[in-house]
């Protein structure tokens, strides 16, 4: 049973080695890599297309990536469904306020209907504010975290077009036939398959986790909004929510 527990702490050195090595790149090399990603990407197009089928986990990578892609569609509108919400608020209380004023100025109302208006605005109130500072951050923050693994996954691409550059110089060495390119090509290919399986796993293991958890990502942000808007309405009707 100690084994996948010693599997992933040595999973987790390595990732951290490969991220390290990505970082410790003088800055040119980085210019050079990516000026040859975009070179390699839309005008040579001479990569094998035999590599897709040794790259490591690619398929299940991305299947996973496609079912977080739209996850963070989803929240994303649903992000703009509670902020429209919260403005609709915030346009009804002007239409309150309005009404109580005119209310207010005529002599026929009475007193309990002033005060019932007076209730209604100052609960209304409360409501806008209240989803900007507590709902919609809830579920901004889950997006920020969901969006971090975006970073990671383009950070996964250039490992994978380094993979491709190294199978492809490698293949041109072997039609070349000279022993020493090939065999330090063969070096390139199989460290840059190394960085590319590391770094895939662990945002695999990520995907499955947030894969998982993405009803509850969703119903949770959703609880918090029909919770604070049915305490609003507890209150508006003159009774105290009870408290869980």
């Amino acid at each position: 049973m100690q084994a996948p527990t010693l599997w992933k702490k040595t999973l987790i050195q390595e990732h951290e080695a490969v991220l390290q090595r990505q970082k410790d790149r003088a800055p040119m090399t980085r210019f050079t890599d990516a000026l040859r990603r975009f070179t390699q990407k839309t005008i040579v197009r001479n990569i094998s297309l035999h590599d897709e089928a040794i790259v490591p986990s690619h398929n299940e990578y991305v299947t996973l990536r496609c079912m977080y892609t739209a996850l963070l569609a989803h929240l994303k509108a649903q992000e703009m469904s509670l902020a429209t919400l919260s403005d609709l608020v915030g346009n009804n209380l002007v239409d309150i306020v309005n009404l109580n004023s005119r209310i207010a100025s005529d002599r026929a109302s009475t007193a309990s209907v002033r005060d019932i208006m007076r209730r209604l605005h100052a609960h209304t109130e409360a409501l806008a504010p209240l989803m900007h500072t507590t709902v919609l951050p809830t579920l901004q923050n889950k997006i920020l975290e969901l969006e971090l693994l975006s970073e990671a996954m383009r950070d996964r691409d250039n490992l994978e077009a380094d993979f491709h550059t190294a199978m492809h110089k490698y293949e041109k060495a072997k039609r070349k036939g000279k022993l020493v390119p090939i065999q330090e090509t063969l070096a390139q290919v199989k460290s840059a398959k190394h960085s590319l399986e590391v770094v895939t796993q662990v945002l695999i293991e990520k995907l499955r986790i947030v894969n998982a958890t993405r009803g509850c990502l969703t119903k949770d942000t959703l609880e918090i909004a029909c919770e604070t808007i049915g305490r609003l309405m507890l209150q508006m009707a003159g009774q105290e929510p009870t408290s869980a």
